[in-house]
């Protein structure tokens, strides 16, 4: 059978763009999950949100904050969520995974920012929002992107099971590829950690 390269060549960017387009629909969603959630439960109970807030603001904005604590803290928090995206791509069926992991990920980001909106009154709520994205600015995107790899290699297992043959033939070389950008993603975690971690302790 006759197989033209350049459909080929389509066919996947189609789906790299449908991958990729979904990620980003399941990111604004589990931002505003997040936000609403606070909006619905901080009334039923206001002091553990207010105690939440309190911790948060203090991490934010603590002026004697020390850099290795907030940089350590930064990376363990970001390699985890790695971590359990890598772990969930060796699954046939992990693709569900994950996208969990990543929108757990962007639910607790929304569910900071909706308790700052919700009980910030001291007119530090910019500053406090700012801080928040400065932490995830270059992580964030990483994980986004790494969401979309991982996803990519947990179908490519899902196919191979199928039997299908294009698939199983660089099964090997797809698993060499899936270690080595975990490395990868390691190493530029632990750079934009650092990086986020200076930033942050400047204007804190």
């Amino acid at each position: 059978m006759f197989n033209d390269p350049f459909l080929d060549s389509e066919i996947r960017k189609n789906k790299n763009t449908g991958i990729i387009i979904g990620v980003f629909i399941l990111y604004v969603l589990s931002l505003i999950s997040g936000m609403i959630f606070v909006r619905v439960f901080a009334a039923s109970d206001a002091e553990l949100f207010a105690r939440f807030y309190e911790n948060l603001t203090i991490g934010i904005n603590d002026t004697g904050i020390e850099f290795a604590a907030l940089y350590i803290e930064t990376v363990k928090i970001n390699i985890r969520y790695l971590f359990f995206m890598f772990i969930a791509g060796f699954i046939v069926i992990g693709v569900p995974f994950v996208l969990a992991v990543f929108s757990m990920k962007i639910f607790c980001l929304g569910v900071a920012l909706g308790t700052i909106y919700s009980l910030s009154y001291d007119g530090g709520f910019i500053l406090s929002v700012t801080t928040v994205f400065v932490q995830n600015m270059f992580s964030l995107p990483l994980l986004m992107f790494y969401t979309v790899l991982c996803t990519k290699f947990s179908f490519g297992l899902y196919k191979s099971a199928r039997g299908i043959q294009e698939v199983r033939n660089d099964f090997a070389g797809c698993v060499r590829t899936h270690i080595a950008l975990f490395a990868v993603f390691g190493f530029l975690i632990l750079a934009a950690s650092l990086f986020e971690s200076l930033v942050v302790s400047a204007f804190s």
